[in-house]
């Protein structure tokens, strides 16, 4: 979303870096990502909820973690996007339907 990634590049202009980490209910569902924001020294400076649709493309390239790590989140993501609107009903998993679910089941972990 472009609030994201204005925050990616105003950190990356300065020398920092922005990691990404996907986020989930205690169900198990998918109810977005954070993306941390450090400075050149590593320091915290913001963190940023990621949801709705915006969220179902999360950037896996900026997750700090092996690489395998990143694949099993990857396909923890698939089988969540398969849960949140089932192939056979039609709907994807960026609709309104989903997109308002993943929203209740972010604000109950808050």
């Amino acid at each position: 979303p472009p609030v994201a990634a204005a925050l990616v590049d105003a950190v990356q202009a300065k020398g920092g870096k922005v990691t990404m980490q996907p986020k989930w209910s205690a169900d198990g569902h998918y109810i977005g990502y954070e993306l941390t924001a450090k400075d050149k020294t590593g320091a915290e400076i913001k963190k940023l909820d990621v949801t709705g649709a915006a969220s179902r493309f999360p950037p896996w390239e900026m997750m700090e973690a092996p690489v395998e790590d990143v694949r099993q989140e990857q396909n923890r993501f698939r089988k969540a996007s398969d849960l949140d609107a089932p192939p056979e009903g039609g709907n994807f998993d960026g609709g309104f339907t989903s997109s308002a679910t993943q929203a209740a089941r972010f604000a109950r972990q808050k």
